[in-house]
């Protein structure tokens, strides 16, 4: 009964911590959500500015594909908390180094999917497009890009969902965001107070719905700069694909 009892209360501060009811420990919870957001957006457009222009370059001219393929994966490798301790002994901490850090979480998926979703333009598709007179960044431009969309925002998307989950790390070097009420209850010590575990796990939960908004919106943008005739390609695939994994049903001949 008492363990119960401890859990609902701890449950309904959590629910009223997240409804902004109490904000003496930390500060108020749309500022933190505001401090993740734009730091995530800018490590993110940084990880775009960087990652696409460089994949398209290589994967139109067909350039350096081992090498592309290994730098994906080296950056894949690298992890985000070795990165914060190596920029530290580099020159310390600040914003734009922060930025950088974080944006390097993102670089890999969307180096990956731009660099194979141009390759995996039908080679027929650009040989027409070059027969009908389009210059070389006419056909990167206009052909092989709206193509590879669909591939590539699915890029954009996994490192947007890995910034914002990783952005929590910003709170251990000092800087706001949804890491702070964590890091604020994990030194207080979870075993030793309910405040300590009310702010752990509504910041827990907050980077949680973060992430999963973040997920639904770039959904969105994506059906709305994906070309109509991709979308409705990709939908009569999957309908043919659900019509094959369909059970029959066998029907037993009549007597």
């Amino acid at each position: 009964m008492l363990a119960q009892a401890a859990e609902q209360t701890l449950t309904e501060e959590i629910l009223a911590w997240l409804r902004g009811e109490d904000f003496r420990s930390v500060d108020g919870i749309p500022q933190l959500i505001g401090d993740h957001l734009a730091l995530s957006a800018a490590a993110l457009g940084l990880a775009c500015a960087v990652a696409i222009p460089l994949a398209l370059f290589l994967a139109h001219g067909h350039r350096a594909p081992v090498l592309s393929i290994n730098m994906a994966n080296a950056f894949r490798a690298i992890p985000a908390f070795g990165l914060l301790l190596v920029a530290f002994q580099l020159g310390g901490f600040s914003l734009p180094l922060l930025v950088l850090v974080f944006a390097l979480v993102g670089v890999a998926p969307i180096f990956a999917n731009a660099y194979i979703g141009v390759r995996q333009v039908d080679p027929e598709i650009v040989d027409a497009a070059v027969g009908m007179g389009l210059t070389g960044r006419q056909v990167l431009m206009e052909v092989e890009l709206p193509l590879a969309s669909p591939v590539l925002m699915a890029g954009v998307r996994t490192a947007a969902v890995n910034i914002v989950a990783t952005v929590t790390l910003a709170a251990v070097v000092g800087f706001g965001g949804l890491g702070f009420p964590i890091i604020a209850g994990l030194n207080r010590g979870l075993q030793f107070s309910s405040s300590a575990r009310t702010l752990a796990i509504g910041g827990a939960l907050l980077v949680a719905l973060l992430s999963i908004g973040t997920e639904a919106v770039l959904g969105l943008v994506q059906a709305r700069i994906v070309p109509e005739g991709l979308r409705l390609r990709d939908a009569a695939r999957e309908a043919r694909a659900e019509a094959v994994t369909e059970p029959t049903l066998r029907t037993e001949p009549s007597p």
